[in-house]
């Protein structure tokens, strides 16, 4: 029983975080217990606890043996698995090649549905990292095929949402926003649905149709992060293409109620912009109707 305590202890200190203790009780186990049954599952874990503390090299090399070892004993699960950190941990080190081939690996080996939604997502955002938006929409499309849970399909589909827009696939794209926006599974999330619906209008040059979505979502969800997004989108339209400063002026203002890290510097420069050249403005129709008059 000895070996079985080690490796519960060791998940224990895994799960509380200590992972220099999680570390020592995986690598007893395997010293003292090389031809343990529970060999590999501790090298499995072995492997992400060094992922944990940064040693991704070392965890490297014991996660290629193990799937090598996995996978020439038939252990196929085990190899799946063992293939999903692999690829994980070569996203860690930039080898973003290699780690699709090892995703791709994790596809060969098992049939677990979440692990295969995991490994399909992990692809999905490497390809769209890499600029293949086309391949990577579909590799997240399959991820939500597999998901069981809605809460575990929004995310995939919103992804290949924009992978989608950014493949300039934009009718396929707004067919899969209405998909998403009558299923009554994603009502409490919609408004993420139709922010990404008038991006993809706005891509696509149907302005009209992204100032409406971006007004929907911006009036019902004031002083929230997706509202202040919507309303700095809309400001951004009425300000570049409709030459509509004023209320320009108000939308970035509106931006600005929800501090937004990624737009909140760019709001506030642009509310500043756009009110000094108001004020500007103003001025001179006082002092040209003043040049009228004295006339």
């Amino acid at each position: 029983l000895v070996d079985d305590a080690l490796l519960l202890i060791g998940k224990s200190y895994f799960y509380q975080t200590e992972y220099l203790k999680a570390e020592r009780k995986f690598s007893e186990l395997l010293s003292q217990f090389p031809t343990s049954s529970l060999a590999p599952e501790a090298e499995l874990w072995l492997v992400k606890t060094m992922i944990r503390l940064g040693k991704n090299d070392e965890a490297l090399a014991v996660a290629q043996s193990l799937a090598q070892e996995a996978s020439g004993q038939g252990a196929n699960d085990l190899a799946g698995e063992t293939f999903f950190w692999i690829g994980d941990l070569q996203v860690l080190m930039g080898n973003k090649t290699k780690a699709l081939e090892s995703f791709q690996k994790v596809e060969d080996f098992t049939s677990d549905a979440s692990l295969l939604s995991s490994s399909r997502l992990k692809s999905g955002t490497v390809l769209f990292s890499l600029g293949e938006y086309a391949r990577a929409a579909s590799a997240f499309l399959k991820a939500a095929e597999l998901a069981e849970d809605p809460a575990m399909q929004f995310g995939p589909k919103l992804e290949a949402l924009r992978s989608l827009r950014a493949a300039r696939e934009y009718e396929a794209a707004l067919q899969l926003a209405e998909e998403m926006l009558s299923d009554f599974r994603f009502s409490s999330v919609s408004k993420e649905v139709l922010f990404e619906r008038g991006l993809t209008y706005a891509a696509q040059g149907a302005r009209m149709e992204a100032m409406d979505d971006y007004r929907f979502v911006d009036s019902t969800s004031a002083r929230t992060e997706i509202g202040a997004k919507a309303a700095f989108e809309l400001a951004v339209l009425l300000e570049n293409q409709e030459g509509d400063y004023r209320r320009a002026r108000d939308a970035y203002s509106k931006a600005l109620s929800y501090p937004v890290p990624s737009i909140v510097q760019q709001a506030r420069r642009r509310q500043n912009a756009l009110n000094r050249y108001l004020l500007l403005r103003d001025q001179m129709v006082v002092l040209d109707s003043l040049l009228a008059a004295e006339m």
